[in-house]
């Protein structure tokens, strides 16, 4: 019993606090992503760094895309912000993986982010279709 309150308390603590909405909710975020990624910072020279930016859709204040490699499900906060781990092999090895990181925030229509793995860096700058809207 005393696990059950608690974790409604924290089920209304998360609600209250405006976490991110529940599946199947529209966002002010919804919509399609295009732009650019350009490699930056520390980047190993005896790696292939070459790397296109997707077209992310964003549905729900969600989306699920492949970055680096790495398949991920990025829930977008209230503010904008996003912030997702994932692994992906390493020389298509699937026992050896290297992490895969993606932060940014979205504002006004743009999404700038950043990818970063143990050997490359990129940032991406994509803007929101106009008239696009997934929700």
């Amino acid at each position: 019993m005393i696990k059950t309150c608690a974790l409604l308390a924290v089920a209304a603590a998360v609600v209250a606090c405006g976490g991110p909405p529940p599946p199947g909710s529209p966002s002010p975020f919804d919509g399609t992503y295009a732009g650019t990624a350009a490699l930056f910072g520390f980047s190993a020279p005896d790696w292939q760094c070459d790397w296109t930016a997707p077209t992310i859709t964003i549905r729900d204040g969600r989306f699920h895309q492949e970055i680096d490699g790495a398949p991920m499900t990025v829930v977008i906060a209230p503010d904008g912000s996003f912030d997702q781990y994932a692994a992906r092999p390493v020389y298509n090895q699937t026992k050896y993986l290297t992490p895969v990181h993606l932060f940014g925030r979205i504002a006004d229509g743009t999404m700038v982010a950043t990818v970063q793995n143990p050997r490359c860096n990129f940032r991406l700058v994509m803007h929101r279709s106009p008239g696009a809207d997934a929700g």
